[in-house]
Parts: structure tokens; C-alpha cells; sequence
């Protein structure tokens, strides 16, 4: 009687579905929806690979300290420069050259800006987190001055 009463209960459990556990197929819309967010990302990437290397712009070097100054220098430099910048760490070393910016020493701990590397194209950055100081290389516009000089926007500055 018990064999009866175990298989009883058993039939009258509800059977788990594995349908359910299936994602369902892409559809027509879904398919469109992301060709259409591929196009966008990858056209955007080429406008900007575009106004980077436009004819007449050059690109400087815009170093932010951690209390928000930012100073510029141009790559037009021919000899290196080495600049020292204060953050709440101590200083930090940061060198200039044709090839583009890096930091050379910084007071943190884990070095991690130091080993970045070259900073060199437009729109690339390296930043020293724990002492609070940025480098970013901007693309120029010639004869422009203050925020007209980039080829950025305000929205996407």
C-alpha cells in the first residue's frame, strides 16, 4: 500500500516544464534593432577618427590637477619636457615628448598610471587616480581659442 501511495503522489505533482528554460529565437524587429545600434556605434567611431586627423588641426596635451586647473601644452615642443604636477600624494613626474604624454613617477601605490603607457591620439587619456591628475590629448582647431578650439561639442566634452 505504500508503493501504491508514493506513485499516487507522484503523478499528481506538477511536471517542470523545460520549454520555459529556452530564451526564445531572435526576432525580425530584434535583429533590426541591433544592426541598427552596430551601425550608429561604428559610424560614430569613424566621425571621430575623422575630426582627429582633420586637415590643419594639431593636438595638445591637457594636464588636470586635482584641484581642476588645467594647463595645455602643444606636441609642436620639439625637446622633451618633463613637468612636475602636485596632487594630495605628493609629486607627480609627467614627460612631454614627440610621441605623446605619460607619466613617469607618481607617489601611489600600485603605479598603474606609470605603466599605461603613451597617451598620444585625440580623445585618449590616462589618469592617476589616487593623486588626482589627468592627462587627456585634445585635437585643435587652428585660429580657434578657448572651448571653439576642440572639435568637441559641449555635450560631449
Amino acid at each position: 500500500m505504500n508503493s501504491t501511495l508514493s506513485n499516487n503522489t507522484l503523478n499528481n505533482s506538477p511536471q517542470r516544464s523545460t520549454t520555459n528554460c529556452i530564451p526564445p529565437p531572435f526576432r525580425k524587429w530584434d535583429s533590426l534593432f541591433l544592426g541598427t545600434i552596430i551601425v550608429i556605434a561604428l559610424g560614430t567611431m569613424f566621425l571621430m577618427t575623422k575630426q582627429s586627423k582633420a586637415p590643419g588641426s594639431s593636438k595638445e596635451v591637457v594636464i588636470t590637477d586635482w584641484k581642476g586647473k588645467s594647463t595645455s601644452y602643444s606636441f609642436a615642443k620639439p625637446p622633451p619636457e618633463e613637468l612636475v604636477v602636485k596632487g594630495p600624494l605628493g609629486e607627480t613626474r609627467i614627460l612631454i615628448d614627440n610621441e605623446g604624454a605619460r607619466f613617469v613617477s607618481s607617489p601611489c601605490p600600485n603605479h598603474t598610471c606609470v605603466r599605461h603607457g603613451i597617451v598620444k591620439e585625440p580623445y585618449d587619456s590616462a589618469a592617476c587616480i589616487p593623486n588626482k591628475i589627468i592627462i587627456r590629448i585634445e585635437s585643435v582647431l587652428p585660429g580657434k581659442t578657448g572651448s571653439e578650439k576642440t572639435q568637441l561639442d559641449g555635450l560631449t566634452q
